[in-house]
């Protein structure tokens, strides 16, 4: 079975212009400290408040059954606040972080993204999926015609 063809409704509604969420997992390696993989984190969180505005939601969250695990959820005003996010200096310095002190690293985008912004994140050095929006609503988007 196929994917699912978004309809031409939804292809309006929710495009590179719209709000989206990133999934970011993480498997910290055992050896590291918890909480240095945490004051890590925690800075990351403390530059990107001041300095992202399309980043409009930003949680560092731990697993229930792993306290080795961790999951960053953001949410994105639109593709240009990622690519802005992707390209800053704060960034590169929690990527090479991530690859020091984490076995797994990896990215989810829930919803759509153009084919270009694509691009940029396949280029990155841990593995992106893309799950894209079949239907829903955005209350973030309200501003958006539909």
């Amino acid at each position: 079975m196929g994917a699912i063809q978004s309809s031409e409704i939804q292809k309006k509604q929710f495009d590179e212009k719209t709000s989206f969420v990133l999934i970011g997992r993480c498997q910290v390696r055992p050896g590291i400290g918890l909480q240095t993989y945490i004051t890590t984190s925690k800075l990351a969180d403390e530059n990107v408040i001041n300095t992202e505005p399309g980043l409009l939601h930003h949680t560092f969250d731990q697993e229930p059954n792993d306290p080795y695990a961790f999951v960053w959820t953001d949410v994105y005003r639109d593709d240009d606040a990622l690519l802005f996010h992707l390209k800053s200096e704060e960034f590169g310095t929690i990527c090479k972080k991530n690859e020091e002190m984490c076995d797994d690293f990896r990215l989810e985008i829930y919803g759509n993204i153009s084919e270009e912004t694509k691009v940029i994140c396949d280029k990155l050095s841990f593995p992106v999926s893309y799950y894209e929006t079949v239907f829903g609503y955005s209350r973030l988007n309200k501003n958006k015609e539909t």
